[in-house]
């Protein structure tokens, strides 16, 4: 059988100083990769994106972060993602659907009757 045993008062000081300084490589190598592992941001072929510093809440648009890939962004940056095919707004009123009632405008005229507004529109970024 092998005896496992280690006796840690045989170690010398330069001995421990050296064991810490190996630790604490090793925890700032696993520090560096985390960080490097979080500042890449994905953003899909069909998608655009803007970025938000999430220290001072800032968002802001750089051309070569827009475009679909992986980019090294940052810690401190996170991507708002939009959709780049066209998104349809619609404030009518689908009968089909079963919306009576539903999602279109109401306005008034200048005689105070109400004006109920059909509105459908595409808007891309």
């Amino acid at each position: 059988m092998v005896d496992l045993k280690f006796d840690f008062k045989k170690l010398s000081l330069k001995d421990i100083r050296n064991i810490s300084v190996y630790i604490c490589l090793f925890l700032l190598a696993i520090f560096v990769i985390v960080i490097i592992g979080i500042s890449f941001e994905i953003t899909e072929i069909d998608e655009i994106s803007l970025a938000r510093n999430t220290v001072n809440n800032k968002v802001y648009y750089q051309e070569e972060w827009a475009g679909s890939g992986r980019h090294f962004a940052g810690p401190f940056i996170k991507f708002i993602k939009f959709r780049r095919t066209r998104i349809l707004i619609d404030f009518s009123e689908d009968i089909e659907r079963g919306d009576a009632g539903g999602a279109n405008l109401e306005c008034w005229s200048k005689e105070g009757s109400n004006i109920y507004l059909d509105i459908s529109f595409y808007f891309r970024f």
